[in-house]
């Protein structure tokens, strides 16, 4: 009689194994599928494609900037922030979602800015602001002018002569 009482619980702990490890599993792949999904949709695909490139640029040049923008900045369907999107691909600068902490402004010769700002609006305006101070930035804000007034309610040129830039506003 020990024995069977020492055989039944033995079955009955390597019963109570395989339930808990199929529980286990259940929670892993569920844990795996919430991951997967909150990767697969990101907000990443709230901004517009740019595939805009600067012509002649030199050897040493990038044909384009890249301004970062953190992931949690970025809203799924604002205009606003797709109108800036549009306006920075005038000037042959794509915006990128990116998991950084701080949105940053990579430039033609590869160095890299940081945009202290805390949302995408004010990352991007500052970056307008300081693409068109650079020499090939007001060269690229200038030629682009309608490109960018097509995209938004804005003058470009209030960027190189209004350095407060109090006047901007956006469709």
């Amino acid at each position: 009689i020990n024995i069977q009482h020492v055989l039944a619980q033995k079955y009955n702990l390597k019963e109570k194994c395989q339930e808990n490890m199929i529980a286990s599993n259940r929670k892993l792949l569920s844990l795996i599928s919430i991951l997967f999904f909150s990767v697969a949709f990101d907000s990443t695909w709230a901004l517009p494609d740019c595939d805009s490139k600067r012509p002649n640029q030199p050897s040493w040049a990038s044909a384009y900037r890249t301004l970062y923008i953190p992931s949690f900045m970025i809203k799924e369907d604002d205009i606003t922030q797709e109108s800036w999107s549009k306006a920075l691909c005038c000037v042959y600068t794509h915006v990128e979602s990116s998991k950084s902490r701080r949105p940053s402004l990579k430039a033609y010769d590869g160095s890299i800015s940081q945009i202290k700002k805390s949302n995408m609006i004010a990352a991007a305006k500052t970056s307008m602001k300081n693409i068109c101070a650079m020499p090939m930035g007001k060269e690229d804000c200038r030629k682009q002018k309608a490109c960018i007034d097509a995209t938004t309610c804005m003058d470009v040129s209030k960027f190189t002569l209004n350095k407060k830039n109090k006047n901007l506003r956006i469709c």
